[in-house]
């Protein structure tokens, strides 16, 4: 529900949380206020991360602790924070791969010194591929989702044309 309603015009999107706010419970519904994009969904409890990273099916990279964009809207001190605790919440799982993703895709560069010190690679949202000389810090990716990962010929039409 929530990818429809970002894909709307920025105008759009008021009126429609407002609607869904008086339709549906608080407990039923996330944060639709957070425009910083905090508390998106629910977040897997340590339990989860440990089973999933036992696993051998998953690595984990980070992403900031609450899902903060790091864009202007946030101060220094906040990006920082949430990019390091994001790190130290996951680096004792087997599966933590060093490799952070920003939220959202939105890359300030304040922040740029924080993710090169303490990882290896960074992703954006860019869709598409990576050569040898690629920027480490701006890597563009395959996003996978049910409408092109369970159909065959939609997977390789989206590898082949990007």
């Amino acid at each position: 529900m929530l990818t429809h309603i970002f894909r709307l015009r920025e105008g759009c999107r008021p009126r429609i949380i407002t609607q869904l706010k008086s339709e549906f419970r608080d407990d039923e519904i996330f944060d639709l206020d957070n425009t910083s994009g905090a508390g998106v969904g629910d977040c897997l409890n340590s339990e989860q991360l440990q089973d999933m990273a036992e696993s051998g099916f998953v690595d984990f990279g980070s992403h900031t602790c609450s899902h903060i964009r790091l864009n202007s809207n946030i101060s220094n001190e906040t990006g920082e924070s949430e990019v390091l605790q994001s790190k130290s919440q996951l680096i004792g799982l087997e599966s933590y791969n060093e490799i952070f993703c920003y939220p959202n895709g939105d890359i300030d560069e304040r922040f740029d010194t924080i993710v090169k010190e303490n990882f290896r690679a960074a992703l954006t949202t860019r869709v598409g591929l990576n050569c040898s000389d690629s920027d480490l810090y701006r890597l563009s990716r395959i996003n996978v989702h049910d409408d092109n990962s369970f159909d065959r010929f939609a997977f390789y039409y989206l590898l082949t044309n990007t």
